[in-house]
This record gives structure tokens, sequence and C-alpha cells, in this order.
């Protein structure tokens, strides 16, 4: 996991106009998707971020800016055989937990073992190479690599 969780001024003033600071443990304060066994190592990110909404919008450095509402439930079943999540974990043979939601854009926040983080939804969007660097891309507006569905290479 990222130990030390390092944000930029602006993500970290997005962070505790939220409610964040660092060591919060929200554990048992937010549901789960029923369909989801996360690590132990994902699940010290959900306790320290879940419930969170941080709001972000306007323009952004290479696209508009989104906000993150850090509710795992609007992944719920999205990680069954029949879901989305499932569908592109196996194209990227990575297990992806989802961690919560992009509003506006009508996708889920997903992270993988390794900590990289995704944008789901029509497509799977490569957000960043930590849970920290994915928050902040997705916050302050930084476009990400998409999937190719049919070369499985990232553009």
């Amino acid at each position: 996991m990222d130990n030390q969780l390092s944000f930029s001024p602006t993500v970290q003033a997005i962070l505790e106009q939220a409610g964040w600071y660092k060591g919060r443990n929200a554990a048992g304060t937010f549901p789960l998707p029923h369909d989801v066994v996360y690590s132990d190592a994902i699940m010290l990110i959900l306790n320290e971020f879940g419930g969170l909404y941080l709001r972000s919008n306007g323009p952004g450095i290479t696209l508009s800016r989104f906000s993150i509402d850090f509710d795992p439930m609007d992944a719920d079943f999205e990680s069954s055989e029949d879901g989305i999540i499932y569908y592109y974990a196996s194209l990227i043979a990575k297990k992806l937990y989802p961690l919560g939601f992009i509003p506006t854009e009508s996708l889920m926040l997903c992270i993988d073992e390794n900590f990289c983080m995704y944008k789901v939804g029509d497509n799977l969007h490569y957000a960043g190479d930590s849970f920290a660097e994915g928050v902040s891309n997705i916050l302050l507006g930084i476009r990400g690599k998409t999937l190719n569905e049919q070369t499985l290479e990232w553009e």
C-alpha cells in the first residue's frame, strides 16, 4: 500500500474538506459489496477513505475534474461473474476491488492488488500507479489510459 500517502496541497485540501485526516478509521460505518472479499491491505484504504465524498469539478489539467464518492456499494454484484468489474479483471488478469464511484461519469473506482487505480464503465481506464496517484489524477483532471479490448494494450 501507499505507506506514506502523499497528496498535493490542492488534493489534500479536497480530502480534508470531505472529512479526511491521516489515520482516519471509518471501519464498520459503510456497507461492502456482497460479492467481494477484500484483502487486509485494501481494507486499510477503505477504512481510511470509506464514506467520504470528495468534491472536485471544473476544468482540469487534461480533462474535466471529477468528484469521488468512496461508497463501494455502488459496485455491488459487479464483481460477480456477470458483472463488468469481473469482465475487465479477467481481461487484464488482475483482481479488481471496488472502492467507490465517480457519479458524474457513472464510473466505478477500483484498485488492484498492486494498488493501481482504475475507472470502470463502458471501458476500463487506468487512473494511476498508486492509490494516491489515481485519486489525485481524478480530482485534478489528468487523463489516464484506456484499455483497447481487442489488443489488450493501454492507449
